[in-house]
């Protein structure tokens, strides 16, 4: 199956699913905000004093926030799909609001190297091109600019995967995202240098599967692949995939494993 097929996301799905989930969005983010801690964490050890900033789906803006008090001299621009989230951007940044724009990362609406610092925090596994995305990218950084980035890896939500596998095999129940290895030849393809990648496991644990499916449509986050079943999942299947899950069960509760893929790079 070509990387196309198997990242073929339903676009329009995708942006008004961010934009209903927006106003709950920040409820259920715990993940969210620790890779974006994460992420900032790895600037430390980064020498770049960048003048215009483009946090690249930046949705309710908790890292918008602290790239504005980090760069306190830089533009920040926060960017991103959905409307509804760059609304609550500006809610949670009132003192020191960016520049938001609703804009798609496949065609962003900058001039060409324009762009100092590129930031975005699980944002890029929601594109069908994630080649085109880069080539973005690319066009509108300055040389010497950076690229700064976290996404998802392909084991993400793996114990969805094994679970739905068993009850039901023939369907796609979960999206699928790009490798470390495809994420970083991508990165050399549209012209990046000094490309480092890597990822980790987070896995987070709750109290039953239904809490965790409750909480991904709230972040927006189901599965809109075209591959996806169009009829409602039967009751039976249901019971059997959460059946199957369970047996996954740790002392903590139930499992939910992210991969997270980490980059940065140079033009």
């Amino acid at each position: 199956m070509s990387n196309a097929e198997k990242h073929s996301l339903d676009q329009n799905k995708t942006k008004n699913a961010f934009h209903n989930a927006a106003q709950d969005y920040d409820s259920v983010t715990a993940m969210q905000r620790e890779v974006g801690d994460r992420l900032l964490s790895r600037l430390d050890f980064v020498q770049h004093k960048p003048k215009v900033i483009a946090d690249i789906g930046a949705g309710t803006g908790i890292a918008t926030g602290k790239l504005i008090q980090r760069y306190k001299d830089a533009n920040v621009l926060a960017l991103d799909i959905a409307k509804g989230m760059l609304l609550v951007n500006n809610e949670n940044n009132t003192e020191n609001p960016a520049s938001c724009a609703v804009a798609d990362m496949h065609n962003i609406p900058l001039l060409h190297e324009s762009i100092d610092m590129i930031f975005s925090n699980l944002a890029m596994q929601w594109s069908n091109d994630l080649l085109k995305v880069l080539d973005e990218y690319h066009r509108v950084m300055q040389d010497e600019g950076l690229l700064h980035f976290a996404t998802f890896g392909p084991q993400t939500l793996s114990e969805f995967k094994q679970s739905w596998h068993v009850a039901d095999p023939e369907v796609s129940h979960v999206n699928s995202f790009y490798s470390v290895g495809d994420v970083g030849d991508m990165l050399i393809e549209s012209g990046f240098q000094d490309v480092v990648v890597d990822s980790e496991i987070i896995t987070l644990h709750y109290q039953d599967v239904m809490q965790v499916m409750r909480e991904l449509k709230t972040l927006g986050a189901s599965n809109r692949t075209h591959g996806r079943s169009r009829a409602l999942t039967g009751k039976d299947k249901m019971k059997r995939m959460i059946y199957e899950y369970e047996k996954l069960r740790e002392g903590e509760g139930v499992p939910v494993s992210y991969e997270i893929i980490y980059g940065h790079c140079w033009k």
